[in-house]
């Protein structure tokens, strides 16, 4: 009986180990893919494709910047706490439909580019960190397809909150 139990244990924390290893692998992908695009934001400003003095540059290159410090600790769970928190704060509403309005400008397609990129990597690396808990409570294609819009929308205001992003310093609204 003792031997089980001993075996039963090891095989649980074998199994944990795979599961912490799976999830750091997924947070240094994603890292990786900030990285890539902050390197591409600045790659733009460089070769003038961008402005870097624009307030947009600032605000996207300290996002990205503190979303990567940040993603260790980021979860779903996380970023529906920051939601919550910020959903109906007025000066960050300000910003975000300043910001909307910014990136909806022509001249302004590089950054909304960037941005749009920002969040679809962010929202990638959450479903797929959190999957398991996604499939076993959503049985069918079109509660996916509206958790996928709900939380790419609850993603753009947390990662758009002081919590995890420098909108609010940089947005002129």
């Amino acid at each position: 009986m003792l031997i089980i139990v001993v075996a039963v244990m090891v095989l649980l924390y074998g199994l944990e180990r795979i599961r912490r290893s799976i999830k750091d692998a997924k947070a240094e992908e994603c890292r990786y893919r900030l990285f890539d695009l902050r390197d591409k934001l600045r790659e733009m400003a460089i070769s003038g494709e961008i402005k870097s003095s624009s307030w947009l540059f600032a605000y996207l290159d300290s996002s990205i910047a503190k979303t990567i410090r940040l993603l260790p600790e980021l979860s779903l769970w996380k970023v529906l706490a920051i939601y919550v928190v910020y959903k109906n704060d007025p000066h960050v509403s300000a910003a975000r439909d300043h910001l909307l309005k910014s990136l909806l400008q022509p001249e302004n397609k590089a950054f909304a580019d960037i941005h749009g990129e920002m969040i679809l990597t962010l929202v990638v690396y959450l479903y797929r960190r959190h999957l398991p808990v996604i499939g076993v409570s959503v049985m069918t294609a079109v509660a996916l397809s509206a958790i996928g819009r709900k939380l790419r929308s609850t993603t753009e205001i947390a990662t758009e909150s002081p919590a995890a992003s420098t909108l609010t310093d940089f947005c002129p609204a």
